[in-house]
């Protein structure tokens, strides 16, 4: 689940699937709850499960949890907590632990990916290709570019690069617009201290 494309060729392939299907979505974040609970109330003759290595939804506050749970079994959706997945079939996935979880469909939602524009220039990426930024946004190797959210890899709090998400995003753009603006007034501002953006995790998607 990355983009519109994916998710037209989930509708397709989900109207294939007959009643009493099982259908298997990997990953316990907020992309992988949303995709589960949609699916389960858009196709309620179909059988739902989701598979988290932790706990579904295990960011979440207590209360918040329990609310996740009473919605997911009001649903019918069954959970599949401390589920390290290792490989994908075409009858469902194989956890570490060497036990099967069988499915017809199986959707995966536990992961990011940057898009390739940036490591195909001269700009500093990382390994994953994200642009490597200093505490003011700005490309470490071109001080012209800035980048903020899944495109740029900021330094957050213990020294932690931030994590891929839209709790992150966010705060790196208002960051960045206050340095540019800064810059482009000539008075001091832009708080330098990315460590003050939110580090919360949320599944999402990059760009």
């Amino acid at each position: 689940m990355a983009g519109r494309q994916a998710a037209l060729r989930l509708r397709a392939r989900l109207g294939e699937v007959e009643p009493g299907g099982t259908v298997l979505i990997v990953g316990g974040g907020l992309t992988g709850i949303e995709t589960a609970t949609e699916i389960a109330e858009a196709h309620p003759d179909l059988e739902v499960a989701i598979a988290a290595r932790g706990r579904v939804g295990g960011r979440l506050s207590d209360k918040a949890q329990r609310h996740l749970r009473g919605a997911l079994d009001r649903l019918g959706i069954t959970v599949h907590d401390h589920a390290d997945i290792t490989c994908v079939e075409a009858n469902g996935v194989v956890t570490a632990a060497g036990g099967e979880i069988r499915a017809q469909v199986t959707v995966w939602t536990a992961g990011f990916t940057v898009h390739p524009l940036a490591a195909a220039t001269t700009l500093k990426v990382s390994g994953t290709g994200r642009i490597i930024v200093d505490a003011g946004m700005r490309s470490v190797s071109h001080p012209d570019v800035y980048a903020v959210g899944d495109a740029a890899l900021a330094e957050g709090a213990g020294g932690r690069p931030l994590r891929m998400s839209c709790a992150s995003a966010n705060p790196m753009a208002w960051l960045a617009a206050d340095v540019i603006a800064a810059r482009l007034t000539g008075r001091k501002g832009g708080n330098p201290a990315p460590r003050a953006v939110m580090t919360k995790s949320v599944a999402g998607r990059a760009y």
